[in-house]
């Protein structure tokens, strides 16, 4: 079964105390051959560098979070999905 892996990242973290673990998260996943993986809305299957980090989700952004997965969830079922073999 070939699932994709969507990172939602912002700024701030709930737990960690930066974000180095995402990265971390996003890189063993695109070097394990996880068929499609994104961290917000940059381009999917890239990787990083955790020494010169993408910017992630302003933290202001954390009230419509709920709004942002439910936007990923119909953008992976529609196009993304259908796409992987």
């Amino acid at each position: 079964m070939l699932v994709p892996y969507q990172r939602v990242q912002s700024q701030t973290d709930h737990v960690q105390p930066n974000n180095n673990h995402a990265i971390d998260i996003i890189n063993a996943a695109v070097a394990g051959g996880v068929p499609w993986v994104r961290l917000n809305e940059y381009p999917p299957n890239q990787t990083y560098d955790v020494n010169n980090p993408p910017a992630m989700l302003d933290d202001a952004l954390d009230k419509q979070v709920d709004a942002i997965i439910a936007r990923y969830a119909e953008y992976i079922i529609a196009q993304v999905l259908p796409n992987l073999k």
